[in-house]
């Protein structure tokens, strides 16, 4: 397992913060970047801290991460309500996922606390479809389920950027250590003043 924070304090660029929730989905087509909420405003300076835990037992990884903001110097909110004019002195947003992963056929994945980051899985057998002399032979790859679960609030100090909850359900299949196909299936749910959906 490991344990790491990360925090920064940041002057804002241009006097304006934006913080957005959007599906998991970033890649492709316009159509796939789904900003669900979004909050902007005018302010002096950021703090952020990032607390994250992962935790790797065999075939099991559990990992959770936790995000705060403060937006200090609030003076307006450019969306939603462009231009509204707002004496929230500090706005703040924040927000946690934590998933689960399984592997059915027994890998288990690497963790390198040195950089940190996860290594690359390396299926106790490798996928093959061969014809054999009594049938055809068979190399399964590596399996794996996971579940997750993600939240995030952006509304404060007068600011409605609105709330959002999913869950993700996912299968992954490792066919060797440099090929792997994902299916993933994520319900979210979208609280955001005036929503009609």
């Amino acid at each position: 397992g490991d344990v790491g924070i990360g925090a920064s304090h940041r002057d804002l660029d241009d006097d304006e913060a934006r913080f957005r929730s959007r599906t998991l989905l970033r890649n492709g087509p316009g159509h796939l970047h789904t900003v669900l909420g979004e909050a902007r405003m005018t302010g002096d300076d950021q703090d952020l801290i990032v607390p994250e835990v992962v935790l790797v037992h065999g075939p099991w990884t559990v990992q959770s991460e936790y995000f705060a903001t403060w937006v200090h110097g609030v003076d307006s909110r450019i969306t939603p309500g462009p231009g509204t004019p707002l004496d929230a002195g500090t706005y703040f947003a924040d927000g946690w996922y934590v998933e689960v992963l399984y592997f059915l056929t027994g890998e288990n994945r690497v963790y390198d606390t040195k950089l940190p980051r996860f290594g690359r899985v390396v299926p106790n057998e490798n996928y093959f479809f061969v014809p054999g002399e009594h049938g055809p032979l068979l190399g399964r790859g590596a399996w794996q389920v996971g579940a997750r679960y993600s939240t995030i609030n952006l509304n404060d100090a007068g600011i409605n950027g609105g709330e959002l909850d999913d869950v993700t359900l996912g299968l992954n299949w490792f066919l060797n250590p440099n090929l792997k196909f994902q299916w993933n299936y994520t319900v979210a749910y979208r609280d955001a003043a005036g929503d009609t959906s």
